[in-house]
């Protein structure tokens, strides 16, 4: 019954205080983006009059900060044209403090006194826009250092926001994860021929997936079009901004060809993370086996698979061939007695890869490893 209580108290903001704090946010990200261009300007001022001095390791910490401010300002004027996009309001069962959160895609504190006006969406607390409806919640923050702390209350509002070119056009009180008019509403805006981020309409499963951090190997499967893909990308970069020690060079998007490679090339960017490096599958294998000669790609294959109009071509038949089950097989039996018989002077493990999934079938196939006597 405390819990109804709670709700029953509780005085939703109405639309006249939506429009007051999203003017105020709109000002305060202006102020930002004054003082940071203020900033950008006498730090060049500054290289410029170290140049004559030839003090080199100044420059370079300056030249670091001026490209540390452009992404923040780049952040900035996105953010003014949409600030956030969800809002849970908190009431935390120690102490009764009620918060508001405001959630968008970057976090944002305030420079005219440092309150936390925006929360990133990948930030701790702002899971429990995707996981709960209004009543018992909870969220969990986890650090390196100092282990994890669960935080249990109350949400008693729950709030959806459209937001178009810096204009709040629309604040939806709802009990459900995503209200359906506005998710249809995204749908319909996401018209690119690109894939883009769907941080404002991530389902609970989905955001389930996403947050994961109990399975070190994580395999989604789905049928085509079902979000697998676009889900990678969002975990991707939750991953990078809860894992402070996971660096975004040591990361790899591995595509299948270049089309997926440009399709998906637009979500981190809107994610904030810019400098993950994609590559296609040969290119990888091309510089884990060293291959200086020319060699053929899958797409290549594939075109000449198609473009040849006779399926007795004895190409045609040795790619039936090296592609079946039967020569799979035959080939790992190959490598398992070569690698039974490689002599070492000192005991060991080797392993070799034999394929990375069996031919028609799902199945991943296992390295082939042997201790070495």
């Amino acid at each position: 019954m405390a819990e109804n209580k709670d709700m029953e108290n509780y005085r939703a903001t109405s639309a006249e205080e939506e429009e007051d704090y999203f003017d105020n946010v709109e000002l305060e990200l202006d102020y930002s983006i004054s003082v940071t261009e203020g900033s950008v300007e006498l730090k060049k001022d500054s290289i410029k009059e170290q140049k004559k001095y030839m003090r080199d390791s100044h420059v370079n910490n300056d030249e670091a900060y001026l490209t540390r401010a452009a992404k923040r300002l780049e952040v900035y004027e996105h953010q003014k044209k949409n600030p956030y996009f969800g809002k849970v309001t908190f009431r935390y069962d120690d102490e009764g403090d009620v918060i508001p959160f405001y959630i968008g895609m970057a976090g944002y504190e305030s420079d005219m006194n440092n309150e936390q006006l925006i929360y990133d969406w990948r930030a701790p607390v702002s899971s429990m826009y995707y996981a709960y409806e209004k009543g018992p919640a909870s969220y969990t923050v986890n650090t390196e250092d100092m282990g994890s702390e669960k935080f249990t209350g109350h949400i008693i509002e729950k709030k959806q926001f459209v937001i178009v070119n810096g204009k709040l056009r629309e604040a939806v009180d709802t009990d459900a994860n995503i209200n359906d008019v506005i998710l249809l509403e995204a749908l319909g805006g996401n018209s690119s021929v690109k894939m883009k981020s769907v941080v404002a309409t991530i389902q609970k499963e989905q955001d389930a997936i996403i947050r994961n951090r109990t399975a070190y190997n994580l395999i989604v499967d789905g049928r085509a079009g079902s979000g697998k893909t676009v889900i990678a990308m969002h975990r991707l970069a939750w991953l990078l901004y809860n894992y402070k020690t996971l660096d975004s060079d040591k990361v790899m998007i591995l595509s299948p060809n270049s089309i997926f490679g440009d399709y998906i090339s637009d979500v981190l960017p809107e994610l904030e993370e810019n400098s993950v490096p994609e590559k296609e599958f040969d290119s990888l294998l091309e510089e884990l086996l060293y291959i200086d000669e020319e060699y053929e790609t899958k797409l290549e294959q594939s075109e000449f698979i198609i473009d040849s109009g006779d399926q007795e071509n004895q190409r045609i038949r040795n790619l039936k061939v090296k592609s079946s089950i039967g020569f799979y097989d035959r080939f790992n039996e190959f490598l398992e007695r070569y690698v039974s018989e490689i002599k070492f002077r000192s005991p060991g493990i080797v392993c070799l890869i034999a394929a990375a999934a069996r031919p028609n079938s799902k199945a991943f196939s296992a390295p082939i490893c042997a201790r070495i006597p």
